[in-house]
Order: C-alpha cells, then structure tokens, then sequence
C-alpha cells in the first residue's frame, strides 16, 4: 500500500499485510489483530484490547495507556501525538 492517507482496523479478526507499506498516513488498530508481515513506514498506533503481530518491520509503536488513556511510544512520546 502507498499514498498519504493511513489504515484503520476495525473489528475482530485479522488483517494481514505483506510486502512494503509507504503510505505517509497513521496505522490505527482498534480491534482485533493486525499482522505485519512485510515492512511498514508508518507509526502504528494499538488501542486496548487490539493486538500487533507479525515478523516484519513497523515505522514506530503507540500503546495506550488504559489507566491514564495517553500514548505511550516505544522510543519518544513526543511521536504519539
């Protein structure tokens, strides 16, 4: 996938991408599993109770934070926004 727009899962169940993703915009998962098997140049953002599988490569990772509903990122917060 490519472009400037980003990608929301939602629902349960999984999606799998495979190959490089250069799409500019931010991965959401809200639900359910997201599986990255290729590369991936976005941040992905992952809600509570959503999950991030996968052997490939990801831009960047956000975890919500359930007791304080806030945006932890893997390396800077600044990047959770």
């Amino acid at each position: 996938m490519s472009g400037t727009g980003g990608l929301t899962k939602v629902g349960g169940g999984a999606f799998t991408l495979t190959g490089a993703s250069t799409y500019s915009g931010p991965t959401n998962v809200n639900a359910g599993i997201l599986n990255v098997n290729g590369s991936l140049a976005s941040t992905v953002f992952v809600n509570s109770g959503a999950t991030l599988m996968g052997t490939g490569t990801i831009g960047g990772l956000c975890r919500e934070r359930r007791h304080l509903r806030a945006w932890q990122f893997a390396r800077h917060d600044d990047d959770c926004r």
